[in-house]
Formats: structure tokens, sequence, C-alpha cells
């Protein structure tokens, strides 16, 4: 473990408690941790047999999850995660995809993709918190900021698989796929990309075969299907259980057949609530996602909602 000085230790460790402290007693979830001037966001959830702990360091773009139990031990490993983001954590490095044409911008970021695969591994450790086996940078293109990071997936040993999340810095807008670090995968990660980098405000479909429009507002909303399931999962619909008191879910658009549809996501402490409402007629649906939905209740609802948004949209148009 990490040595660090008496003094820090002692001023991390005593605004962590007051945190928890607060949060047993008053109910609040987040709370932010200053040192070396560096914020740290610590969030808590009551799981009833434990506590999970969600830090972030939004100076260097990097996060940190974990349980607390109250032993010394899980104290101990908390503090050093805290100190090790304010202190040791380095900076995201930052690549400028500069292109003139979409093509020339495939092309390098095929280059970026396939050389941080192969920095991406399994880490046994005592300190595998750390992520030593992750990798996490930013991909600045047409003018947006994309934080990809890679962590090895459950079945890493046996095939090779790679977690990725992509955050776009800009517009909030994250998702989350499974790559096999094959040509096929490859590509569909990049395209992905691209598509965060371009995506506009308002999402605009205009086709008259429903499957079809049905498939698009999945792929722009919930995520894409394939045959084995889910396979590329938006937020938030690919992180219901960590969804804190405070967060805020921005606002969707989709204009479908010349109607301004919005999406909005509130949610309370065990469900995430979703309204669709069509600013044209006036109408709107409400449907309610239990946080702790399993992924098949979670593809019910989201079916659900894209009939809805459709009804919206074609109803006596």
């Amino acid at each position: 473990m990490d040595y660090y000085s008496r003094p820090a230790w002692v001023d991390v460790s005593q605004k962590f408690f007051e945190a928890y402290v607060k949060f047993r007693l008053e109910g609040t979830e987040k709370h932010l941790i200053e040192h070396n001037n560096r914020n740290i966001e610590i969030s808590f959830f009551d799981h009833v047999d434990f506590v999970s702990v969600e830090l972030n360091c939004s100076e260097i773009i990097r996060s940190l999850s974990g349980c607390y139990d109250g032993s010394s031990q899980n104290t101990e490993e908390l503090i050093s995660m805290i100190l090790w983001l304010a202190l040791d954590a380095e900076e995201l490095e930052e690549y400028k995809i500069q292109a003139t044409n979409s093509e020339e911008a495939f092309v390098k970021l095929k280059d970026i993709l396939v050389e941080k695969y192969r920095y991406c591994y399994e880490d046994t450790s005592g300190e595998s918190w750390k992520a030593k086996g992750d990798v996490s940078f930013i991909i600045e293109l047409y003018d947006r900021r994309i934080n990809v990071y890679f962590t090895h997936h459950g079945m890493w040993e046996e095939n090779g698989w790679i977690e990725v999340y992509l955050y776009c810095l800009d517009t909030g807008i994250n998702c989350s796929m499974v790559v096999d670090q094959e040509e096929a995968d490859t590509e569909y990660l990049i395209n992905l990309i691209q598509d965060m980098a371009l995506e506009p405000e308002i999402i605009e479909f205009n086709v008259s075969d429903f499957e079809w429009e049905h498939s698009l507002i999945r792929d722009a909303l919930v995520g894409r299907l394939e045959n084995y399931g889910l396979h590329i999962v938006r937020y938030p619909f690919n992180n219901l259980h960590y969804i804190w008191e405070g967060d805020v879910i921005g606002d969707r658009y989709f204009k479908i057949h010349n109607r301004l549809i919005k999406i909005q996501f509130e949610h309370n402490d065990s469900s995430l609530i979703i309204i669709s409402k069509c600013f044209t007629t006036g109408k709107s649906y409400e449907l309610e996602l239990p946080k702790e939905s399993n992924r098949v209740e979670v593809e019910d609802v989201c079916e659900e909602l894209i009939y809805r948004i459709q009804e919206l949209a074609w109803e006596n148009a």
C-alpha cells in the first residue's frame, strides 16, 4: 500500500467520517471532499446489508468504487482510494483527432483503439481498485470530448472480451458495450464514437416503416439489440443501480413525423420515472422502471417506452 503523510491521512479521514455521519443522520448521498486542490465527490448508497461507495474526481476524470462495512481494513482502503485520487492519480491522456472526412477519422480512431487494447489486462494485485489493468483516455473529435474506458470482461480468460464505457463530456450521454477485439467489433465501436461526436440535440426520423423506425429509436435512446441481448446500452438504462440522489439525467428530444417529443427522466429512491410528451398534441405517457430491475425487466419497459413514443408520433397523423 502507498505511504501517505499523517496530516494528509488525518485530514481525509476526518472529512470522510463527516460525510458518512451526515449520510446516516440526514440521508444525504453526495458529498464533496477537497484535498490537494482536487475535489473528490463521494456518494453513499445503502443496500441494507452494506453501503456502496462511489468516488469521482472531475479534475482528472477518474472514479473508483467500493463498499463500506465499518471495519478498520475497509476504512483504510477507502481512505487510500481518496488519497490516491487526490495525490497520485494522473490526468488522462487526450488524443485530438483532426480529419478532413469520416474515413480519415475512422483510420485514426482505429489506430488508437487497437493500441489501447494491448494495455488492458486483468489485474490480480492486492490493490486492484487502482485499475492497473484498465485503460482510460479522452478522444476529442468534431469539437466533442469523449472519455473511453476499457476494462476486462468477466469472460476475459476464456475469450479476451473487453468492456467499453463511453462518456461524452459535452452532451452527458454515455454508452457501454463489449468488444472481442475482432475487426467487426472494432468497427462497431468506432462508428459508435463517431455517432456520439456528431449526435444532434434533437434526433430526427421521418420513415414510413414502423419496425425500422422502432429500431432507430431504440439505437438512439436505449441501445442496440443483438440476437444474444443488448450489446450497446445507453445511460441511464446501463446503470440503474447507481443513479444517485441529486443526479440529473438530461432530457432527450426526438422529432418524428414533424412532431417534437421530449423524453424526461425523474427518479426517487427506488425507481426511474420516464415521461414521454408530445409538444404537438400535448399528450404524454409515464412509465416506472425499478432501479433493481434485471435485464429482462429493463428490456420490457424499454420496449413499451419505444412503442409509446411511436404512438405519440403516429396518433392521428
